[in-house]
Order: structure tokens, then C-alpha cells, then sequence
């Protein structure tokens, strides 16, 4: 498969979860565990067949060697492993986040663990499924580029959420009823899906990213 398709394809993959983020899993990208309940359940799918989808991308060049019953079954296993690191590692980050009063700040935290993940699921799948050399080029420069933008304006963004905060907080009054509202409005109505949209742009360039850095062009051409 050529670069562009596969671009393509992933940023329709990506796409597409954050649509059913948004609808069916609240703009969460975690896994709730410690309070099971439908949106647990949707994000365990959510996730399961969203890692499916990169898997099969990624191994779609080697079709010719694998075939597709193989293929199927290692995306399957890959997506169930990756459920299960995904729920650990947000069962584990709950222990301490939720501890933290502010609502908005475990937005801004989970949105930065997501991030996180991305990586970590992102250079698992090139390590385990990509074979060839990797290669600093100058090709690089430009999803690093564009990954430092996203950085950038998240962290804008966040910040400017926090001002607003701070400013209708002192504008209908500092009673803990009112701060408690004006938190959970903009944690959950602007920090969340702000996530969701940042995770999605910033795992396509990473995409971009990781597949420039790798010398495989006789695979991916197939």
C-alpha cells in the first residue's frame, strides 16, 4: 500500500473514533474502570476496533505473505492486548487523578495521558508489525513540525479554558456550589472534546512521523 493511501486510511480511522468518542463515549478516552457502566463498555469497543482498524492498515502491504485470515486474527489479539494495557494504565492513573477536586484538571490530565498512550500504542504497532531501517531524513521535519503545533495549541487552548474559569468564577461569585458548575461545564463541555480532536490530529502526524522513519518502501508499495 502507498503512503498516501495508508495516510488516508488512518486519518479516516482516527476520524472516525473521535465521531464515536464524541457520541457514544462522552468525549472520554479512557477507560473507566472504577465505575463500570455503558460508557465503559463503549469505550472498551470504541478501543478494541479502533486498534484493529490501525493493525489492519498497517499490515495491509504484507496481505501476499500473512493473508487476511492471519491478518484478522493478530489485528484481533493486538486490539483485545491493547484493551487490556489501555484499561490497566487508566485504573492505575484513576487511583491518583481522582483525588484531585477540580474537574478540569483531570481533563487536562487525562487528555495528556491519551497523548501519552498514543505513543506508546503507536511505536508498539511499528516495532512489532514494520521490518526495516529506520532513518532520520529530512522528511521528519515537517510531522514534528506540525506535532509541535498541536502541542502548542492544546496547551493554548487549555490555558485559555483556565482564564475563562477564572473569570466567571469571580463574575457570579466564588460559593462552591457556583465554582463546582462553571468546573464541570468547562471540564466536560470544552476540556474533553478539545481532547478528543487534539489526540486525533496529533496520532495521524505521529502516524506520518513513524512511517517516514522507516525504510520500507518495497512493502509499503505492494
Amino acid at each position: 500500500m502507498r503512503r498516501r493511501k495508508e495516510l488516508f486510511l488512518v486519518t479516516v480511522i482516527n476520524v472516525m473514533f473521535a465521531i464515536y468518542t464524541r457520541l457514544f463515549m462522552k468525549s472520554m478516552l479512557y477507560i473507566p474502570l472504577i465505575k463500570m457502566g455503558k460508557t465503559t463498555y463503549s469505550t472498551i469497543i470504541g478501543w478494541f476496533f479502533y486498534v484493529c482498524g490501525l493493525c489492519i492498515v498497517l499490515l495491509w502491504g504484507k496481505k501476499e505473505l500473512y493473508g487476511w485470515k492471519k491478518i484478522c486474527l493478530l489485528s484481533a489479539g493486538t486490539g483485545i492486548s491493547v484493551v487490556v494495557v489501555r484499561g490497566v494504565f487508566d485504573y492505575v492513573a484513576d487511583q491518583f487523578i481522582w483525588s484531585i477536586w477540580s474537574r478540569y484538571k483531570i481533563a487536562c490530565i487525562t487528555g495528556v495521558l491519551s497523548d501519552i498512550f498514543g505513543v506508546f500504542l503507536t511505536v508498539m504497532l511499528f516495532l512489532l508489525f514494520v521490518k526495516g531501517k529506520k532513518k532520520w531524513t529530512e522528511r521528519v521535519k515537517k510531522p514534528l513540525l506540525w506535532i509541535t503545533a498541536d502541542a502548542l495549541l492544546y496547551a493554548a487552548a487549555l490555558l485559555g479554558i483556565y482564564s475563562e474559569i477564572d473569570r466567571m468564577t469571580r463574575l457570579i461569585g466564588t460559593t462552591e456550589e457556583n465554582i463546582t458548575k462553571i468546573d464541570y461545564f468547562y471540564a466536560y463541555g470544552f476540556v474533553l472534546p478539545i481532547n478528543v480532536w487534539t489526540y486525533t490530529f496529533f496520532m495521524i502526524m505521529l502516524w506520518w512521523l513513524m512511517r517516514t522513519l522507516y525504510d520500507e518502501e518495497k512493502e509499503i508499495n505492494v
